[in-house]
């Protein structure tokens, strides 16, 4: 069965993020696929990658555990982080792989759902957001690769034996970018939801732009100056009933609010358990590898040690900076999504105090305001907490509270 254009325009932001996710068995290629006799044999190959992921995984966390715990060096209070950064690193790689694997129909879901919105656009401005999405993400795939190439060259540099501290951090590395991309497709998705919600509140200003010059034509007369400037001279707020098609013009923008807050709890329902255990992984990682950076610079300067260790000790501030800073864009993402989201009470207040606007109108406009204000969005990680800006600062604070603490622990 062949998808129809509108479906295969709505794939096309995603697709090299779409690419990378199926690699790493993040989405199953048969949610996507438009050839029905396919399905066993990519079913049979997802399940397949799944399981060789989840047992990679496994053994990287013994593997790390062991190398990371036995030959460092760092003292006793270090060793028990590492240990619990090596288990949250990993275990939330797994339980995204499972999680995603268990529903692997939402992100299809949900994008039928933004491709139900669409229909609203005109083509060409349509795949102009398209196109705009699509650069996006390639600049992050980009980024991406070219930090983790720069995180690898660091890594060398930093090392005696080249070959063994490749293969050992390649685990590592592996989980590192799984996580990541889990967290860009996120913030992918949620940037795709903040444009549909920018355009429907045009389309909302748009519509009532053009329904008050309507009325106001009926309801005043025109006088013309000698300069030709049309002057308009209020004459009371309009009593006239709906203008034709305006009621269903406003049940249709309630019923795209319905969809739009729906396709917001499944995104939040999907990504809830994977972004919560992300959540304590970027925090002890944080920590860790800020605070032993600074333990490492600490024991270079009072032992004047060489450039190698203050290489070792950038290396693992840009490792702590990579990791974090995904998390970072998609708290900021979801934080403007939902403010904007939300402002559409102010236009609809706005369009209800217009001198021009009918009391039927006003009706209306008044049971869409407060079916906004029931429906407020926000990006909740299982009903804990949500990801916004008060949310971020919090963390950090905390991120620096604990490597205050670390400091202070003998």
């Amino acid at each position: 069965m062949e998808l129809p254009s509108t479906t295969e325009e709505i794939f096309i932001p995603l697709k090299p993020l779409f690419l990378i996710t199926r690699i790493f068995a993040l989405t199953n290629a048969q949610s996507f696929n438009t050839k029905d006799n396919e399905e066993n044999k990519i079913q049979f190959q997802h399940i397949a990658l799944l399981g060789l992921w989840i047992a990679a995984f496994l053994v990287g966390t013994f593997y790390t555990v062991y190398i990371f715990s036995y030959n460092n060096g760092f003292p006793y209070k270090v060793n028990v982080i590492v240990i619990a950064y090596v288990l949250l690193m990993f275990s939330t790689s797994i339980i995204t792989l499972l999680a995603f694997s268990v529903n692997s129909r939402n992100v299809p879901d949900i994008l039928s759902k933004l491709r139900i919105i669409d229909k609203l656009f005109e083509r060409e401005n349509r795949m102009e957001i398209y196109k705009k999405s699509r650069r996006g993400v390639v600049f992050q795939i980009v980024t991406l690769s070219l930090v983790t190439f720069v995180s690898i060259v660091l890594d060398i540099n930093a090392s005696v034996d080249i070959f063994s501290s490749i293969f050992s951090h390649i685990p590592e590395l592996l989980s590192f970018s799984s996580n990541i991309i889990t967290v860009l497709m996120y913030t992918n998705i949620t940037r795709m939801v903040k444009y549909r919600y920018r355009y429907i509140f045009e389309l909302l200003q748009k519509h009532f732009r053009t329904a008050d010059k309507k009325i106001f034509n009926i309801t005043n007369k025109f006088e013309r100056t000698s300069r030709g400037v049309t002057e308009l001279t209020y004459m009371g707020r309009s009593s006239i009933q709906l203008l034709p098609g305006q009621s269903k013009q406003l049940q249709t923008l309630r019923l795209l609010y319905i969809e739009m807050y729906d396709t917001v709890q499944m995104i939040t329902s999907h990504f809830g358990v994977p972004i919560l255990c992300h959540v304590l992984s970027v925090m002890v990682t944080c920590v860790l590898l800020f605070y032993s950076a600074f333990y490492i610079i600490h024991s270079a300067v009072a032992n004047s040690e060489g450039v190698t260790t203050y290489i070792m000790s950038c290396c693992l501030i840009f490792y702590g900076t990579m990791y974090v800073t995904p998390f970072v864009w998609l708290v900021i993402s979801c934080d403007e999504t939902a403010q904007d989201a939300n402002r559409g009470v102010i236009h609809i207040q706005r369009a209800i105090a217009s001198p021009y606007t009918g009391y039927d109108v006003i009706t209306e406009l008044e049971k869409l305001s407060n079916q906004l204000k029931d429906m407020k969005v926000e990006f909740s990680v299982c009903g804990l907490f949500v990801l916004n800006l008060p949310f971020l600062c919090t963390f950090v604070g905390g991120i620096f509270t604990y490597i205050i603490i670390m400091v202070q622990l003998n």
